[in-house]
């Protein structure tokens, strides 16, 4: 006899059904030793991080890009493996924005490094599905660790962003994390 049709692949058991015989109808369950169905792709990541890319690199598919003068950082405590800041004018900006793989709430931070002449004012907005929200930091502390700005919504895609701007004085741009909380 042999068997009728195709397998199918049944994913609560991780394994594949067939039918045997044209007249008993006798049906297989089938999972070789060792075998891994290709399967459904795996779960979207629940944190994303995006660090600073080099110096003078605008990176647009990395989802880092700049306006204005930015230069390696000789500030302490760096995400990896190095940080930037505003060497221009106070007309520098500097965007991270992420590839969202499942629409819904992320907690925002925030990192940078610490230099003694960083702005006590640093502007670090979040653009999300309900606009714009801007926090400002002291960059002459907490450079070694992430940094809440808060919980924002964010549709599936490259719609949102996290922007730090030297408006106020000297700003770091080190990297960003993006958290999806579980619904």
């Amino acid at each position: 006899g042999g068997v009728l049709g195709k397998w199918k692949y049944i994913p609560n058991v991780d394994a594949l059904l067939a039918l045997h015989g044209i007249n008993e109808g006798n049906v297989w369950l089938y999972k070789p030793v060792g075998w891994k169905f290709g399967g459904p792709p795996p779960p979207p990541p629940t944190e994303i991080i995006i660090d600073n890319a080099p110096q003078t690199i605008n990176d647009p598919a990395g989802g880092r890009t700049f306006s204005g003068a930015w230069c390696t950082s000789a500030g302490t405590s760096t995400f990896s493996p190095d940080s930037l800041y505003s060497c221009g004018e106070g007309s520098n900006s500097y965007r991270w924005t992420p590839n969202i793989p499942v629409a819904g709430e992320y907690d925002v931070s925030v990192r940078w490094t610490v230099f003694p002449n960083r702005s006590s004012t640093v502007p670090i907005a979040v653009t999300s599905t309900a606009g714009t929200a801007t926090n400002e930091y002291d960059q002459k502390t907490r450079g070694d660790e992430w940094v809440l700005h808060g919980r924002y919504n964010f549709a599936l895609g490259t719609g949102g962003f996290v922007e730090v701007s030297d408006i106020n004085g000297q700003a770091s741009a080190d990297a960003v994390r993006f958290v999806r909380v579980n619904e």
